[in-house]
């Protein structure tokens, strides 16, 4: 009996043995397999692979190379950061003082405020300083022309007359190529001229217009002055205050010249305004250069 049990047993045990050998032959059959399988991968995908583990070190060594200079830039950056945020704190802990030009911006409404402002820090000329206001630096006043310019809140003050302030006046006034404009605005615009005499020598009605080859003049100023006469022709100022010759033809406009040329040759000094006013329409229209 007990060598029947012995027998079972031996024979159990070489079972599981067979059978844990046959397990490890299988496993070591598929690790071959698998082995044998990764291999023809990597040979097949060769190719492809290759280029893509450079090109993914090449990469990693770029950006590398870019951290190193960001690191640096970063650290001075966070510097400035620190001392502006220091900066502002102190500012806002103590009490804000304005500079004198500051205060004196502020003392005007924020449409004339605007255009100052523009006036006095223009480095483009943008501003015209021909015919529109200047400030007169010993008196800390605007003038145009003949006449003192002053501003009661966003409207216009010359010799005790009010002209309404709008975006479009400020800007015939004060641009160099004035722009959003009524024909109200020009109408009052003109008005302003002639007040000042600006567009005179000498700022004197009595003397000759003064033009020039600006934008303003050539689009704006001359046909505005031009405006309320049209249809009759070309204009010069003569020697009364603000009044007109009107030329109905060019030729007729030489043919004056031409008299009065003669006349001042015999000794007669009075037509020198016109004369000058006449070059100038005839330089103007390309007559002469």
């Amino acid at each position: 009996m007990m060598d029947k049990v012995k027998k079972e047993d031996r024979d159990l045990k070489l079972k599981i043995l067979e059978a844990s050998r046959a397990i490890r032959k299988k496993h070591m059959q598929l690790k071959l397999g698998r082995a044998d399988t990764d291999q023809l991968l990597r040979k097949t995908f060769k190719p492809i692979t290759e280029p893509l583990e450079e090109l993914d070190s090449t990469l990693k060594q770029e950006v590398r190379s870019l951290k190193e200079p960001l690191n640096k830039i970063r650290e001075p950056l966070l510097e400035m950061a620190a001392k502006t945020e220091s900066s502002e704190q102190s500012s806002h802990s103590q009490p804000h003082q304005a500079s004198p030009f500051h205060e004196y911006l502020y003392t005007f409404n924020v449409l004339p405020r605007t255009y100052i402002r523009g006036l006095i820090h223009d480095t483009s000329n943008a501003f015209d300083t021909t015919f529109g206001p200047i400030l007169e630096p010993h008196t800390n006043l605007f003038k145009m022309g003949n006449s003192f310019i002053n501003f009661s809140g966003a409207d216009i003050v010359i010799n005790d007359k009010v002209y309404k302030g709008t975006v479009g006046l400020y800007e015939l006034l004060f641009k160099s190529r004035p722009n959003n404009f009524t024909k109200d605005d020009k109408n009052i615009y003109r008005d302003i001229l002639l007040e000042t005499q600006v567009l005179h020598r000498d700022f004197d009605s009595a003397k000759q217009c003064r033009g020039n080859r600006s934008y303003k003049y050539a689009n704006i100023i001359k046909p505005l002055i031009q405006e309320q006469h049209s249809g009759q022709g070309y204009m010069t100022f003569s020697d009364a205050p603000y009044q007109y010759v009107y030329w109905d033809d060019i030729n007729e406009l030489v043919d004056r010249l031409r008299l009065l040329v003669a006349s001042q040759t015999a000794g007669n000094t009075s037509h020198n305004n016109e004369i000058m006013s006449i070059l100038e329409e005839l330089r103007e229209t390309g007559v002469i250069e």
